[in-house]
């Protein structure tokens, strides 16, 4: 699991009923939106438009909590609160810190999720005989034995080199394409030899 300053991940992780590969994607997410926000909260205070600083203080209140990122998630909903009753001056006394923060927090999750990615190794014994079962699954339209090797195949969607392959094999799958599933697969077996 991944150890994320200023992110509870076993929390974070519980909101996506333990599935990692589903909570790092919801933390891609999260730090890109995030990055997103960081600047249109700095425009809507030096632009003094209340209703746009409420707005995003309130997706990144909702978001940090859905990751575990208690703290943020605490500190945009007293901003959310003072928004509402347009009290500039506990924004002005609370944005920097905030906006600190949730740059922390957001630089903390890239670095996390890089180094998950750059220092992993990949199980290419695992990814086989994932690759295997899920192949001669769709061979005998095993709709339990698809499903099932599926879910263990997202946990390589990060995996350095074959990411984007896994992720191909399990895009066919979902449009229902399984002999493109199945030529992805190959490629992919070349590749783990």
């Amino acid at each position: 699991m991944l150890n994320i300053h200023g992110v509870d991940t076993e929390k974070g992780l519980a909101t996506t009923r333990g599935k990692e590969d589903r909570y790092r994607r919801l933390l891609k997410i999260f730090s890109a939106e995030a990055g997103e926000k960081h600047g249109e909260i700095r425009a809507a205070v030096d632009g003094r438009d209340i209703n746009s600083f409420r707005i995003c203080v309130h997706a990144i209140k909702s978001t940090a909590a859905t990751v575990g990122a208690t703290v943020l998630a605490e500190q945009a909903g007293l901003l959310e609160d003072a928004a509402r009753l347009e009290d500039w001056a506990h924004v002005d006394a609370n944005c920097g810190d905030f906006l600190d923060n949730l740059a922390a927090v957001y630089t903390a999750i890239n670095h996390a999720l890089t180094q998950a990615a750059s220092s992993g190794t990949v199980d290419k014994a695992r990814l086989a005989e994932i690759l295997t079962t899920l192949r001669q699954a769709f061979a005998d339209f095993d709709m339990r034995g698809i499903n099932t090797q599926s879910a263990a195949l997202k946990n390589f969607l990060d995996a350095p080199e074959l990411g984007a392959d896994v992720e191909r094999v399990l895009n066919n799958k979902r449009a229902g394409e399984y002999d493109a599933a199945v030529a992805d697969i190959d490629i992919l077996m070349a590749k783990l030899n």
